[in-house]
């Protein structure tokens, strides 16, 4: 299969969604999925690349936090292109996606505990962003691998909602991250930050359960 047809094979139904909401992953994500095609990747082989990417990216928080970005970055290209093989050569699976959700889980929830660490956040607060997350995560995605929901009416449908989520809660912590690397910054401010967010992961987890299966 050539480029071309490549590109055409690997859209998904959403793929202007998704383009406007990964607005910079997108730019490289087709070229680095046709390259791992050529090379034989099989799309489960590619999740599992992406989950060592992004669980590597944690860890090495605690050495290297520009490191680190680059390895969140890279997990999430990664992350495009197993979708973007599994259409193209017809290996979606139930497999795919279960493994492909657990990744998100654990890699979110592990950037998370260790930025915590290295940033000298107390247990309690840290406890109340992993526990917010992690409401998150479990309204968002298991109960969806396992019931029919109604057609939700969320935050998610929402591009510039999802955007500014993404750059708050994801890039804001590693801006946090990278900026004490070099830097002193009051832990109050940073304390403020990861209580804001926690906040809104519980608003955002509660919007979409009332809104998916409620309503």
């Amino acid at each position: 299969m050539d480029y071309f047809n490549f590109r055409i094979a690997s859209r998904r139904a959403d793929e202007n969604l998704n383009s406007k909401v990964h607005w910079f992953s997108h730019l490289f994500e087709k070229r680095l999925s046709y390259w791992l095609y050529r090379l034989g990747f099989k799309a489960d082989v590619v999740t599992v690349l992406f989950g060592v990417l992004g669980v590597s990216g944690a860890f090495l928080l605690t050495y290297n936090v520009l490191l680190a970005y680059l390895f969140w970055r890279l997990h999430i290209l990664f992350d495009m292109a197993d979708g973007n093989i599994a259409r193209a050569c017809n290996q979606c699976s139930k497999r795919g996606v279960v493994l492909d959700i657990l990744n998100h889980g654990v890699i979110n929830t592990l950037h998370i505990f260790l930025g915590a660490q290295i940033l000298g956040i107390n247990d309690v607060i840290t406890a109340i962003y992993l526990s917010s997350y992690i409401l998150f995560f479990l309204v968002k995605y298991l109960p969806w691998q396992f019931t029919a929901p109604k057609k939700s009416k969320s935050l998610n449908n929402n591009v510039l909602l999802i955007i500014l989520k993404d750059l708050i809660f994801i890039e804001g912590w590693y801006v946090i991250l990278i900026y004490c690397s070099f830097f002193d910054l009051n832990l109050y401010l940073i304390n403020g930050y990861v209580l804001v967010v926690s906040f809104a992961y519980f608003i955002h987890a509660r919007y979409n359960f009332i809104n998916t299966y409620l309503k």
